[in-house]
């Protein structure tokens, strides 16, 4: 698989995982505070976040895409580290799997 390709893959995959996020968060703020055990309206606030973070990598996946979601994976894993700690661990490789994308689709300079 090419570079591109894994890009526009990696992109795909993550931005309708977090916009299914953002769907629960939205539509079902409670639930998804309860799982996370944080408010009500801290959930809903992650909504908002993640249907950012989803229509951005969705629409143009870029390196700002990929280090904005890795930059929400790192709140999340802070936020979840104590309480959900599993759950956590899962934020983290989401994060890494960002961060990874975001390295692979910067420009490369030609000397």
């Amino acid at each position: 698989m090419d570079s591109e390709r894994a890009i526009h893959w990696s992109a795909t995959a993550i931005g309708l995982t977090t916009l299914y996020f953002a769907g629960w968060a939205l539509f079902r703020p409670q639930s998804l505070g309860q799982a996370m055990r944080v408010s009500t309206t801290h959930a809903h606030l992650l909504g908002y976040r993640d249907l950012v973070s989803a229509t951005w990598l969705l629409s143009r996946p870029d390196a700002g895409a990929f280090a904005f979601r890795a930059a929400a994976d790192a709140m999340d894993v802070a936020t979840l580290a104590r309480t959900r700690p599993g759950v956590a661990v899962g934020a983290a490789l989401f994060g890494a799997w960002s961060v990874a994308a975001a390295l692979a689709s910067r420009p490369t300079r030609v000397a």
